[in-house]
């Protein structure tokens, strides 16, 4: 028996078929643009509106 049995978390096996699920769900370009606008959407709503940008990196 596998030493891992009862223990939370997946097996080597089970990130595998995670691995294999997802990318056969993004294989398909509609599917994976319509996933990467969402995180955009939402990674928006997470800043704050008046946030300030880092500017240190830029030169005039």
């Amino acid at each position: 028996m596998a030493k891992d049995v009862g223990k939370p978390g997946l097996t080597g096996f089970g990130w595998l078929l995670l691995a294999g699920g997802a990318a056969a769900y993004f294989s398909n370009k509609d599917r994976r643009d319509k996933v990467l606008s969402s995180v955009k959407g939402f990674t928006g709503k997470l800043n704050p509106t008046g946030a300030k940008t880092d500017t240190s990196t830029q030169q005039s």
